[in-house]
């Protein structure tokens, strides 16, 4: 009977060893999870955000060295044949470029339109220059003065005429520095004004050989009356 009590405590011993030894065994898994378990997972975590900063760097979007604006480089623009761009303009196209972050391409294309533009500028003035000779011809040609007498075409040769007195008066008080009026009238397109030409007409004709034009209106002189009103105090 002794013995038996004594097996049922051993046995008894036994399963509370063994449960104590199982508690044990929880509360370490249970620090274990609240220790190494529970850090598993946000090291995972501090592992994917540094792997997330390191290609937001990589992509130049983050806080890094990565997010500074790249230089874009080099300008070279390219111009159509026969097409030159001043020298200040073409620095104030780069400059412009580099201030805006322009790629070299998109400062091509800004380039490429201020081109077609100005070519657009150039057409319109070509057609107003082009409108407002007609529009001049047509009013030197409804003068009465130089379609009577010899005609059109002989009236428009005065005055031609007196372009080339005025040049040669031009020449005597400027020497060197006399500028080259047909040429002048030429290249600024004032050749054909009306008025100019009511001008070259009357110095012309005032300057010719056998007739002079006093101020005001009246019928051409002799020579010999011409050189009374020059010189009353001779007669």
């Amino acid at each position: 009977m002794t013995e038996d009590v004594n097996n049922e405590q051993v046995g008894t011993d036994g399963a509370a060893v063994g449960g104590a030894a199982e508690s044990d065994a929880s509360e370490t898994r249970n620090k274990t999870d609240d220790t190494g378990g529970s850090k598993t997972p946000q090291e995972g975590t501090s592992t994917g955000d540094g792997e997330q900063a390191a290609a937001k760097d990589d992509n130049g979007s983050g806080d890094g060295d990565g997010s500074e604006e790249q230089s874009p480089g080099e300008y070279k623009f390219r111009l159509p044949e026969g097409v030159e761009l001043p020298e200040d303009r073409s620095k104030w196209l780069e400059d412009f470029a580099k201030e805006s972050k322009l790629s070299p391409e998109q400062a091509q294309n800004v380039l490429d339109k201020y081109l077609e533009l100005q070519g657009q500028d150039m057409s319109m003035a070509e057609e107003f220059r082009a409108r407002q000779v007609a529009e001049n011809i047509t009013k030197i040609k409804s003068f009465k003065t130089f379609n009577q007498g010899e005609g059109f075409e002989a009236n428009i040769a005065k005055a031609a005429q007196g372009i080339d007195r005025a040049q040669e008066a031009v020449n005597q008080f400027f020497g060197d520095d006399a500028i080259d009026l047909k040429d002048y009238l030429e290249t600024t397109g004032i050749g054909n004004d009306p008025a100019l030409v009511q001008i070259a007409y009357a110095y012309g004709v005032s300057t010719s050989e056998d007739s002079f034009v006093p101020s005001g209106k009246g019928p051409g002189m002799k020579k010999q009356d011409r050189e009374d009103v020059l010189y009353p105090d001779d007669n």
